[in-house]
């Protein structure tokens, strides 16, 4: 209940951070990944994962101190996070497994 309660506070404040699982990859054009072997986008995919997991535990962080502060205070505190980075390391993931199985890097 009390969760309830939390997440029903959080997410009528605009300013909480939203969880990453939630937030909308960016639009990617895969242009920029023109001209790039196999080898060079598997290694940059590789990149972009580790750098999104890493992102998404920050904004997840941001979301679970947003509630525990509602809940103690009554105002988010986290200042909504790093929602943009997700956003566009999502993005970036999709550009780049686009453009893989464009160059037939992917079976």
């Amino acid at each position: 209940m009390k969760k309830l309660i939390i997440a029903a506070l959080c997410f009528s404040l605009a300013a909480c951070a939203e969880r990453a699982a939630n937030i909308e990859p960016a639009a990617i054009s895969t242009a920029k990944y023109d001209g790039w072997n196999c080898s060079k986008l598997a290694q940059e995919a590789a990149f972009v994962d580790e750098a999104l997991v890493r992102a998404e535990g920050v904004q997840d962080d941001a979301a679970d101190q947003d509630a525990l502060m509602v809940f103690l205070i009554g105002v988010p505190t986290s200042g909504g996070g790093i929602k943009s980075e997700v956003a566009r390391l999502k993005g970036e993931k999709q550009a780049l497994r686009r453009a893989r199985v464009e160059r037939g890097c992917m079976t």
